[in-house]
């Protein structure tokens, strides 16, 4: 059994130790012995870090509610949201929709709803709204477990559920409270109160705790001439203490005997309870009571206001009206110099330790899971059965038009995935006609995460502004995810604006970052202190890279396993197209000089892909009687001017040719097939991939590529290495000797097709099913 744990509430100080934290830790700490096998927590990044004591409850945390973990055969798997009230429930809509999840919500109350227009809990209408919104979640569950009757017959009136799919499991009295029974009789705190001379009431800052009944009670037993204490226990807001102890001293009490204690300790409770008179509980609404039940446990005879929740836990004469304070006072009055009363009453009550304890609470609800299981089977057990029935997966990705190689390198990707799986794809994209492997294109959104359309959604992101939606939804929901870039600092930095990507920065370095340094990162990717995919790592898996240099960066810097899966080629050349006759005829097509070797760079032109150092290559082979001409194949930009300018001042203004556009693909292909040589570089490490380095490897052609760019594409041998500290000269070198060898002129090798072999888009999609779980 595979268990998600919405466990927002235990990041929260208003709820993780209170009742609602101490009802989920009693429940999911008796989790292994009900077969679960694996304990998830999904949290917030934006709530305090869980306390250690809440950490061991789980074998894992993950701040996304995406699906992730890989179910055995059979394995059922469930999601168990602590509290849907307190917390956004929407955000849980990847495992609330999915219909191969067990979804349970546990139920306090819906004390709100019945104080709405007192605005008492629902200030501004936002708060009203978010918590209508959770009520409209709330009835997407499958099973629900309540502590309480009421708060049972309430929930099935406004969620509308089947009896069966409910289950009455209480609270449970802590541990400290049944075990400890050789415990100290005088209090452990300051106190003036002598045992059995004054009473207690575990209360709060909440008005519906009615503390002013007990007030009246107790200040009209004072002037009876009883000498009777009240011990306030809670936090209590100075404001509501001096409240109170104006409201007792006009009513006659004597001051004296009113004290508030807060910050105590389960240890400290249980004897304040051991040595009181009674514990009063007069609260106007509960869901549950657990001062009633912890009272009873700790000894101590126990009285509340006859509301519902009070109803199931005591017998009619343990009980008085809620503004009543006649009733209570007669009650107290009862107790006083009579201890065959109190021993009665703690023998009575004392039946109900038996039900609440932690072992039988904890079996109540997790028998709800286990008897009401969904049919929990595997849809996809391997890539053999996918015949039979295909996974359905979602795509967030660039795609064509728009001018991007990870589009293209998707859409091409999808061709074969599509023949394994249903794909639909998700993008910012507008394209004008269907895809091979594609069901459906939709707009960019977040309804593949929410709805239970998928088996899986997978987020393709890379560092350019394409993916900046993409990055929102998957930061959001997290799940599958390829990385296709080695770092996100450029898109970080153009999102965020300087400023803020300074802020970025310095959080994640752990020192203060300006922005003057930021922007030599930028412009030097090798002095990056980091990559920028702390976030990313957090909300992925599988987190894919195609590259096994990066992959091995990351877990150096970060510790952090993740999955590789190789870069395919999406161009493919037949034997016949890479002959010496088809290279001739194609330079014939593009007007280039038959005579000279033709050397090309692919792609978007940028200072990171050394671009002047190819043209002072160029200078060099041509010095040395090579009779080479450059050709840019891609957008220069901004560099256009310069470059060309280096090659005048050179000498060699025919020998430098640039594009400078978008390339189309025919263009670019005859370029691949025309080109004697190609020169692919990458100023910085990281293990960056290239998709023009596939193309060339593809097609046959010998290619200058500095170590780590090789490295990252698993090069085979026929391409030309060189160091990563890039030398014009040495690069030069490389092609002087090949060209003197004339092995350029034979593309068809054997390291090429052992190469494509493993590099090819249908093993990729049997390779990424695999990874996803099926």
């Amino acid at each position: 059994m595979i268990v998600y744990i919405d466990a927002r509430c235990l990041q929260d100080e208003n709820f993780a130790f209170r009742g609602v934290g101490y009802h989920s830790y009693t429940l999911l700490k008796y989790a292994k012995k009900y077969n679960v096998r694996k304990l998830i927590a999904i949290l917030d990044d934006d709530l305090p870090p869980l306390k250690e004591k809440h950490i061991n409850l789980f074998d894992s945390i993950q701040t996304y509610s995406t699906p992730t973990e890989i179910k055995q055969q059979n394995e059922s798997v469930f999601l168990i949201s602590l509290s849907p009230m307190t917390h956004p429930q929407w955000t849980l809509g990847p495992l609330i929709e999915n219909p191969n999840i067990t979804s349970a919500a546990i139920l306090y109350d819906f004390i709100p709803l019945d104080y709405e227009n007192d605005k008492v809990y629902f200030p501004k209408i936002s708060q009203k709204r978010a918590y209508t919104t959770n009520l409209l979640w709330l009835k997407k569950f499958d099973l629900y477990s309540s502590i309480s009757t009421s708060t049972a017959t309430r929930a099935k009136t406004l969620l509308d559920f089947k009896k069966e799919n409910i289950v009455i499991t209480g609270c449970a009295i802590r541990d400290q409270f049944i075990e400890n029974e050789k415990i100290n009789l005088s209090a452990t705190i300051n106190t003036s109160f002598k045992p059995l001379t004054y009473c207690i009431c575990v209360s709060g800052a909440d008005p519906r705790k009615n503390p002013e009944l007990i007030l009246e009670s107790i200040a009209a037993i004072n002037k009876m001439g009883h000498n009777v204490g009240l011990k306030l226990v809670g936090d209590i807001n100075d404001y509501l203490k001096n409240h109170l102890n104006k409201k007792f001293e006009a009513l006659g009490g004597n001051i004296n005997n009113l004290e508030f204690i807060s910050g105590v300790s389960d240890e400290n409770l249980k004897t304040l309870y051991k040595n009181a008179l009674v514990s009063i509980s007069p609260s106007k609404a509960e869901g549950f009571s657990i001062p009633v039940i912890e009272a009873i446990a700790s000894k101590c005879p126990s009285i509340a206001s006859s509301i519902p929740a009070h109803q199931e836990l005591l017998e009619t004469d343990a009980l008085f009206s809620i503004d009543s304070s006649k009733e209570l006072t007669n009650k107290i009055l009862d107790l006083l110099d009579n201890p065959d009363l109190i021993k009665r009453m703690i023998i009575t009550q004392s039946q109900l330790i038996e039900k609440f304890k932690e072992p039988i609470v904890a079996e109540r609800f997790w028998n709800l899971l286990i008897n009401n299981q969904k049919n929990n089977e595997t849809r996809i057990t391997s890539i053999t059965s996918i015949g039979k029935s295909k996974p359905r997966i979602a795509f967030l990705t660039p795609f064509p038009p728009d001018k991007s190689g990870i589009a293209d390198y998707t859409a091409k990707s999808l061709e074969e995935i599509g023949k394994l799986a249903i794909v639909d794809v998700f993008t910012d994209a507008l394209p004008p006609k269907s895809f091979p492997g594609v069901r459906n294109i939709f707009p960019l959104s977040e309804k593949p995460f929410q709805s239970n359309e998928y088996d899986k959604v997978v987020s393709i992101i890379g560092n350019s502004h394409y993916h900046t939606e993409i990055l929102k939804y998957h930061l959001r929901y997290g799940g599958a995810c390829i990385q296709h870039d080695n770092r996100m600092a450029e898109l970080y930095a153009w999102n965020m604006g300087n400023e803020q990507f300074a802020k970025k920065a310095s959080q994640l370095t752990k020192r203060n970052v300006e922005v003057a340094e930021c922007q030599t990162w930028l412009k030097d990717p090798s002095l990056l202190p980091t990559l920028f995919l702390e976030d990313i790592i957090k909300k992925s898996k599988p987190l894919i890279f195609h590259s096994k240099v990066t992959q091995k960066l990351v877990k150096q810097m970060y510790g952090v396993d993740t999955d590789y899966l190789p870069f395919s080629s999406y161009r493919h050349f037949s034997d016949n197209e890479l002959t010496h006759e088809t290279k001739l005829a194609t330079k014939k097509k593009l007007n280039l000089p038959l005579q000279e070797i033709i050397i090309s760079t692919f792609g978007l032109v940028t200072e990171t892909k050394a671009p002047f150092d190819c043209i002072y290559a160029t200078y060099f082979l041509n010095k040395w009687g090579v009779p080479a001409t450059f050709y840019f194949v891609g957008e220069t930009g901004a560099l256009n001017e310069p470059l060309l300018n280096l090659a005048e001042n050179l000498g060699i203004p025919t020998k430098i040719k640039s594009l400078n556009s978008w390339t189309s693909e025919e263009t670019y292909k005859d370029f691949l097939l025309a080109s004697d040589f190609a020169i692919q570089l990458r100023t910085y490490g990281f293990g960056g991939l290239s998709g023009a380095i596939l193309d060339c490897i593809s097609s046959g052609l010998p290619t200058v590529v500095n170590e780590d760019l090789a490295e990252a594409t698993n090069s085979p041998k026929f391409m030309l290495r060189t160091n990563d500290h890039i030398s014009a000269l040495l690069m030069a070198e490389s092609i002087y000797d090949e060209y003197k060898e004339g092995k350029f002129r034979n593309r068809l090798s054997l390291e090429r097709k052992e190469y494509l072999e493993i590099h090819n888009f249908k093993k990729y999609a049997e390779d990424l099913l695999k990874l996803l779980g099926f």
